[in-house]
């Protein structure tokens, strides 16, 4: 008897231990299992972000980007098929900086030698940039006359920056004659070195001036 009343005493012991679950604490037990049990001292400042459907994205927009807010960067085709406009238009600036006599002489050799090196730093200069950003970029049409430098450059119109600055240079290496060298400059370094293009001879004589 006195073992019986021991036996009984542990189990009702054990049952107010463990405690007896109601039928609704069961239904809660089920649905509160699929969400995330958040442990003490574990907030780390973000808030939980349960999926969404479409028509709520502007709930939270400060985590969940838009449409509108997506920034669409420039591929090397896209950058490809600016740079041919870009040329274009530089082939048309570089004809009125030679002029007549020095364009008759030198410009086949300059679209097909120069240019599409130039195409390249263009490429290179605007791919990975906003799409958007592109139509802001535009080429200078003031080349600079006499025995200045300048045949274009390709700047932000917005805020007037240039990017890329295309330049020629009159060289004169001993008993060689007089040759063009054509390089450009970046924003990259402050425009302070020469990236070279190539060079194109003219003569031994002097060649006119620009736009002469």
């Amino acid at each position: 008897m006195v073992k019986w009343m021991k036996r009984g005493v542990l189990v009702s012991t054990a049952l107010i231990t463990l405690g007896f679950a109601s039928p609704t604490d069961v239904v809660r037990g089920t649905e509160n299992s699929s969400l995330p049990e958040k442990s003490e001292n574990t907030d780390n400042g973000k808030p939980i972000i349960y999926r969404v459907d479409a028509d709520s994205y502007g709930l939270y927009d400060s985590v969940l980007k838009t449409p509108n807010h997506y920034v669409h960067l420039a591929d090397e085709t896209t950058a490809r098929l600016f740079a041919d406009g870009i040329i274009e238009e530089a082939y048309e600036q570089s004809l009125k900086k030679f002029g007549p006599v020095i364009a008759r002489k030198i410009g086949s050799m300059y679209e097909e030698k120069i240019l599409p090196e130039f195409k390249h730093a263009i490429v290179d200069a605007v791919a990975g940039m906003p799409v958007d950003d592109l139509n802001d970029l535009k080429v200078s049409d003031d080349p600079a006359s006499g025995q200045g430098e300048k045949i274009v450059h390709l700047y932000h119109q917005k805020t007037g920056n240039d990017l890329l600055r295309l330049h020629v240079r009159r060289d004169q290496p001993p008993k060689q004659g007089y040759w063009f060298n054509f390089h450009y400059h970046s924003y990259e370094d402050q425009f302070q070195s020469h990236r070279e293009l190539g060079t194109v001879f003219w003569g031994k004589n002097m060649p006119p001036y620009w736009q002469a």
